[in-house]
């Protein structure tokens, strides 16, 4: 089976790639690929994202020292879900809504802290929302960090799980909110 021609298909469909480098002629504009940039991600590959073909993956790769979004002090590489044409269209907190992941942290910074997943909100104007849900591999002590939030309005709803003793290829699967 061509995975990868499944998921560049699924990609093309409904995904923007932002990976840590500038866009031609910017000092500042984060490179983007995928739905809505011009840029499809058919045979699209760099030093910070590409597809291997011995593991059937995509791979992330993201310095440390590289270009960051001009609301981060963080380098990263990204995949956003766009539900729609409009960029106000997202999901909202009522509803179901899933996550199943598998991926392999093979580097950590100094800090030994990677964000490895984060789902993250939108207002109906637009703007950038609360974050309901992000998974740090936190690799000096070989743990996931997994920090869910049930209201968009309240920080005293938020909760933090551990999972110990992760070592190589850490999998959750399932994930999930149930308004």
């Amino acid at each position: 089976m061509n995975y990868k021609s499944i998921f560049i298909e699924k990609l093309n469909a409904h995904w923007k790639l932002q990976i840590p480098e500038l866009q031609d002629g910017s000092d500042t504009k984060i490179k983007e690929v995928g739905k809505g940039t011009g840029i499809s991600f058919d045979n699209y590959s760099s030093e910070y994202f590409y597809y291997d073909d011995s593991d059937s993956a995509f791979v992330f790769n993201t310095p440390v020292s590289a270009p960051k979004t001009v609301n981060t002090k963080y380098a990263r590489s990204e995949l956003r879900e766009m539900m729609g044409d409009d960029k106000t269209v997202n999901w909202d907190w009522n509803g179901r809504h899933c996550l199943d992941v598998e991926e392999a942290v093979t580097k950590i910074p100094a800090n030994g802290r990677v964000m490895v997943c984060q789902v993250h909100g939108i207002y109906p104007n637009g703007d950038n929302g609360p974050v309901p849900l992000k998974v740090i591999y936190e690799g000096n002590k070989k743990r996931l960090a997994i920090t869910y939030k049930a209201h968009p309005q309240s920080y005293e709803d938020q909760k933090i799980y551990y999972f110990d003793e992760v070592e190589r290829e850490p999998e959750i699967h399932n994930i999930y909110t149930d308004n």
